[in-house]
């Protein structure tokens, strides 16, 4: 009965990711993350080629694999409706329980897989790695992840929601000493797995006979949901999808320069969303904010940073497509006394405006590095760019979208 259950649950989960994916992976954007992240690969693989003798090697795959042990999240497939009707089975419920962890298991060692192939040029630069040694380290990460699913599962039934965090900074801590410690062929990897057993144990014995937080397990699957919802509404429109609005006070400056008039009807309507729903906002922060990093990081490549500044201006005006039909939906926008158009200028100076911004910024991270030949170059070059992206590009995109 339960494993029957798991399996329609993933069947489900499997034909949502099959249905948005048709969209997803044939999209222009895919192929701009393939060329940023084969940059990003070349990059990386040319800087640990340069990497100086006293460099802290082993400190570094420490942390990096230590953070892909420790985030291990229990795929539980729970819908809110079970915390009614599957609550008094609870006790019943362990096959579900163990088909959980292992899809968990098998997901997430696809992604520790290649997350120690991506550190394994920096781990060849202190030791010679052959067929053998590579997949006997693969072996042992394997089993700590296990162990990390099994430890947080448990942690999970703990009410207060703080031990969890303190659990994943103690694990953390544990995995880290542990890859340390490994690579450095030292016997206190004993000790450590001495530490592993008796953590484990520990939660184990008092966590046995609690009851499932069925509301934290829900929300943290809702959370997932929304996040792959979010990410699939970048390519077509997901009627699933649920917004968050927030009120920001400091934005009511802004809001407070948008002119009363009939022909900014929109533009009333457009900024207020942009800044209170946290989807958009939250959005263009990121990408903003990774882009400056990625500029800071490039500070020795020109071209590079010019590449990241163009891309991160494509991916954002992309993610911000869907943007436009968001009050579409809300029936009494149909009877405004405006001309069709008026909504349609009012999302392509919002879209103008918002790659601007970001624009200036990318420009004053590239002045603090020093580039200022470059951050004229991108000033002007980019400026032209988003003027062709807005005016053609996006406005053939939405005439295109009212036409169906």
């Amino acid at each position: 009965m339960w494993s029957e259950l798991w399996s329609k649950r993933v069947q489900y989960v499997w034909s949502d990711i099959r249905k948005y994916g048709r969209y997803m992976f044939n999209d222009h954007l895919v192929l701009v993350v393939f060329i940023l992240f084969g940059g990003l690969l070349f990059s990386y693989q040319q800087w640990t080629e340069t990497l100086e003798e006293n460099f802290p090697v082993i400190v570094a795959l420490a942390i990096v694999l230590a953070t892909g042990l420790t985030y291990s999240p229990i795929y539980t497939l729970f819908e809110p409706a079970d915390q009614v009707f599957l609550l008094p089975a609870e006790n019943k419920m362990r096959p579900y329980y163990l088909k959980s962890i292992q899809w968990s298991f098998i997901i997430q060692s696809y992604i520790l897989f290649f997350l120690w192939l991506f550190v394994l040029p920096m781990y060849k630069q202190i030791a010679t790695v052959s067929i053998g040694h590579f997949i006997g380290i693969l072996i042992v990460l394997l089993f700590i992840k296990g162990w990390n699913l099994f430890v947080h599962w448990n942690v999970l039934k703990l009410p207060n929601h703080t031990h969890v965090w303190i659990d994943s900074i103690v694990r953390y801590l544990i995995n880290g000493i542990f890859i340390y410690v490994l690579l450095h062929k030292s016997l206190m990897v004993i000790g450590v797995i001495l530490i592993f057993l008796l953590y484990g144990w520990y939660f184990q014995k008092s966590t046995t006979k609690l009851p499932l937080q069925w509301e934290r397990l829900i929300q943290r699957e809702e959370k997932r949901k929304m996040s792959f919802y979010r990410f699939a509404n970048l390519f077509t429109d997901v009627p699933k999808l649920k917004g968050q609005i927030k009120r920001r006070k400091w934005a009511d400056f802004f809001l407070r320069n948008v002119p009363f008039s009939t022909s900014k009807t929109y533009d009333f309507l457009f900024i207020r969303m942009f800044l209170r729903n946290n989807e958009y906002f939250y959005l263009v922060v990121r990408l903003t904010a990774i882009g400056s990093f990625l500029i800071w990081l490039f500070r020795d490549m020109v071209f590079g940073q010019m590449i990241v500044a163009v891309l991160f201006m494509y991916m954002t005006g992309l993610q911000l497509l869907p943007l436009w039909r968001y009050h579409r939906q809300v029936l009494w926008t149909f009877i405004y006394p405006v001309q069709s158009t008026v909504h349609m200028y009012s999302y392509l100076r919002l879209l103008r405006t918002i790659l601007l911004i970001q624009l200036i910024v990318f420009v004053l991270v590239l002045v603090a590095t020093g580039a200022y030949a470059v951050s004229g170059t991108v000033l002007i070059g980019q400026t032209v760019l988003i003027w062709m992206f807005v005016k053609v590009f996006a406005k053939k995109h939405v005439k295109k979208q009212e036409d169906r």
